[in-house]
């Protein structure tokens, strides 16, 4: 009798701790899906990007020239630059501020 005491309170603790193992992991992955969701951008056009933005690309990225703009729903703008063959895509705030470039 001792003995089926003992597996039931072994087959319960496994069961156990396989079901926090599976919610750990559950949690994890909504908790990622949550924080990495990449902003949506819509096209402008070049004429709509505020000037502090354009101000700092420039000054930041000299010999660029602006190739295609974007903006988020939350005063982001991506900016395509070029120069020559070389493309960058650098995001900044609407009051210029830089915040990162982008590799595609």
């Amino acid at each position: 009798m001792k003995k089926i005491g003992i597996g039931i309170f072994l087959l319960f603790g496994i069961c156990a701790n396989a079901q926090m193992a599976t919610d750990a992991n559950t949690n994890t992955k909504n908790m990622f899906s949550i924080f990495y969701q990449e902003k949506q951008y819509k096209k402008i056009e070049n004429t709509q990007v505020p000037i502090d933005v354009l101000r700092q690309a420039s000054f930041k990225y000299t010999g660029f020239a602006l190739n295609k703009a974007y903006s988020s729903g939350e005063g982001e703008y991506k900016l395509m630059l070029k120069k020559q063959n070389k493309f960058v895509n650098a995001v900044f705030k609407s009051n210029g501020e830089f915040i990162k470039e982008v590799t595609n």
